[in-house]
């Protein structure tokens, strides 16, 4: 978002904030922070991919996708160990939130 202001140009983005100290201006940083506030209210990847300007995965793609940051997760150990890993939603359940 902020390098898109400055038309993609990494240059003419680092002279802007040695200009200013290593910072952007307020409304730049202003319209960053409520996009990340915007971000976190999302509840569905078919929301999330479009507001980030990423194009959707088809339906086998992403439950790939799912499962590998599933499977990351696990090795990393990063939500316990398995006694106390989250069991994923059913398709029912997964169903009924998307539509919410």
């Amino acid at each position: 978002m902020i390098l898109e202001r400055n038309g993609k140009n990494l240059s003419k983005l680092c002279e802007e904030m040695d200009s200013r100290a290593g910072c952007v201006e307020s409304k730049v940083e202003d319209a960053f922070q409520q996009k990340c506030f915007d971000i976190q209210q999302v509840k569905s990847f078919f929301k999330y991919y479009p507001m980030m300007g990423i194009p959707l995965p088809d339906e086998e793609a992403l439950k790939e996708k799912i499962k590998q940051s599933i499977s990351n997760s696990r090795k990393k150990n990063y939500h316990g160990g398995e006694e106390s890993c989250n069991a994923l939603p059913t398709p029912e359940e997964q169903a009924i939130t998307l539509l919410t």
